[in-house]
C-alpha cells in the first residue's frame, strides 16, 4: 500500500545517505488522507509546507532519521492492524520524539554547538 511504499522509500533514501524530508512529509499526508477524515486531509494540507523548516531542522542527522523512520514504521504497523489504540500510542511517541529532537536542536550545546 501507499504507506508501506513511502516507509520503503525513506529506508532507501536513508540507506543511501539522503535526506528523508520530502517523504517523511508525503507520508504524513498519506495517513491523513487514509483517515477519510476531510478536516485533518484539509489541515494537514494547509500546514504541510509550513512544517518543512521544523522536518529539514529535525531530520538533518542520519541519526534523527532513523529515529523519525522507527516511529513511521510503528504508526504504519498500528494502522495496518486497525489498532487504533496501538496507532495513537505511536503516534503520540513520535510527536513527542521529533519534539524533542527539536528541543535538543535548539539547547546552547546540542548537536553540532560549541561552547
Amino acid at each position: 500500500d501507499d504507506m508501506r511504499r513511502s516507509l520503503a522509500r525513506q529506508q532507501r533514501l536513508l540507506d543511501q545517505g539522503q535526506s528523508i524530508v520530502d517523504e517523511d512529509s508525503a507520508l504524513h499526508l498519506i495517513i491523513a488522507r487514509s483517515s477519510q477524515n476531510s478536516l485533518l486531509v484539509r489541515m494537514m494540507e494547509s500546514i504541510h509546507e509550513l512544517l518543512r523548516e521544523s522536518r529539514e531542522e529535525s531530520l538533518r542527522a542520519h541519526a534523527t532519521m532513523e529515529r523519525s523512520l522507527a516511529g513511521h514504521n510503528r504508526i504504519v504497523d498500528a494502522i495496518a492492524k486497525h489498532d487504533r489504540a496501538a496507532a495513537r500510542q505511536a503516534m503520540l511517541r513520535h510527536v513527542l520524539d521529533v519534539q524533542a529532537m527539536i528541543i535538543q536542536l535548539h539547547r546552547p550545546h546540542g548537536p553540532g554547538r560549541t561552547v
